[in-house]
């Protein structure tokens, strides 16, 4: 599911000008909607229609792995000995999938 409104809105997200030729987005949003699917146990691309959060969780997966390809860990982490660390820049994508808990295909109860 990875139309061009979704190319469009993650262009949106990533601020980057509608005419960059940046051919990842495809395979980010590919990615990104393999995650949250596996995630859930079910193939979401297939809900009819896709409920608007799932649409935007999958959107901020896809941004986080956009940033994070582009990323080198020894610029976004820094650690100092006694203190503990400190790491800034966006979440990482693994910490936005319990957006998805009510999509889930099986419940913990």
């Amino acid at each position: 599911m990875t139309d061009t409104s979704l190319i469009s809105a993650l262009r949106t997200e990533l601020s980057l000008p509608d005419d960059s030729a940046d051919d990842r987005l495809n395979d980010v949003l590919t990615q990104a909607w393999g995650i949250a699917s596996d995630y859930c146990g079910q193939d979401l691309t297939a809900l009819a229609p896709i409920p608007q959060t799932v649409t935007r969780t999958v959107l901020d997966i896809a941004a986080a792995i956009y940033h994070q390809a582009g990323r080198d860990r020894s610029v976004t982490q820094e650690e100092c000995e006694g203190v503990g660390s400190t790491s800034f820049g966006l979440a990482s994508w693994s910490d936005l999938l319990a957006n998805l808990d009510p999509w889930r295909g099986f419940h913990v109860a």
